[in-house]
């Protein structure tokens, strides 16, 4: 859903001349474009945005806040970010969230204070599962469909390794169990079975003991049918659709199903879900960048 939350972007209602400034930092700043690539570390597990704010990384950022003095907007991954205790004093505006940030760079942690990062979290889970630090990051959406998805590509794998079997030659070799038996039976068994791996190979064939011999070697065929292979294979992708919160028309790329249907329906579904979205988690994110972005 990244790329839709920010597809048609916002508009600013006010003065033109201070619209049309607004509209060249956003350009400046890359900020539909990052704001979509946090979006999508969101959905990993979570990112965050680092300003380019006046003074010292680690400190509280100036209360005054001049034109230009938002120099970047740095994109980063939670694994790029640590710290070391969230607040936990109820009276504090700011609790359950961290102290103090740490990013990892190359030469070290750098101290980041909390002013300067806003942070893109993921789906919040209850406070009596999570331990370290999903206590706050929350839970990845692709951890949410991962099993769906697995269960998905093993029923494709496992359909397309039958295709490779849709007609298998059967060989029976009479009184096979009494080949073996011996040691020169089982070294001409050996040099025969050679044989039939190279057929096996080339030829799609198996070997089996036919019984007493009276009719000699047997060749047979053995065809499987392929019914309801579709149907199976549609009811997992569905399983995954639902859980992921996509319409299955948009994640399967498949044309609507069912008597005069358009597909509108799914569509409407998908839209109202982008929204609450953008409303309810990427919403107070930019409210936090206009903070610095306007002034």
């Amino acid at each position: 859903p990244a790329a839709d939350m920010v597809r048609e972007w916002r508009e600013w209602s006010g003065e033109e001349e201070l619209i049309e400034k607004l509209a060249e930092e956003e350009k400046r700043l890359l900020i539909r474009q990052k704001v979509k690539q946090a979006e999508i570390l969101r959905g990993l597990g979570g990112g965050a945005f680092i300003l380019g704010l006046p003074g010292d990384l680690s400190q509280p950022v100036p209360t005054t806040i001049g034109s230009g003095t938002l120099a970047y907007v740095h994109v980063v991954s939670r694994w790029q970010l640590s710290y070391r205790r969230l607040i936990d004093d109820m009276n504090d505006p700011r609790h359950g969230e961290p102290e103090m940030w740490m990013a990892n760079t190359a030469t070290g942690q750098q101290m980041i204070h909390p002013d300067r990062i806003i942070t893109f979290r993921a789906d919040p889970i209850p406070a009596i599962l999570p331990t370290g630090e999903d206590q706050y990051w929350g839970e990845s959406r692709v951890a949410q469909v991962l099993d769906a998805v697995e269960d998905c590509d093993t029923a494709r794998q496992a359909f397309a390794a039958l295709i490779t079997k849709a007609r298998l030659i059967r060989i029976g070799i009479p009184n096979l169990s009494s080949i073996v038996s011996t040691s020169e039976g089982e070294t001409a068994f050996r040099a025969r079975m050679a044989a039939f791996s190279t057929a096996e190979s080339i030829f799609n064939a198996t070997v089996y003991d036919s019984g007493n011999g009276e009719v000699g070697e047997e060749i047979g065929d053995t065809t499987y049918k392929f019914e309801g292979m579709k149907d199976v294979m549609d009811a997992y992708g569905e399983w995954a659709s639902a859980i992921a919160d996509i319409p299955a028309t948009r994640l399967l790329g498949r044309a609507p199903e069912g008597l005069n249907s358009s597909g509108d329906s799914q569509q409407a579904d998908w839209n109202r879900m982008v929204m609450a979205r953008q409303s309810l988690d990427l919403g107070p994110c930019l409210d936090q960048l206009d903070r610095f972005l306007i002034p």
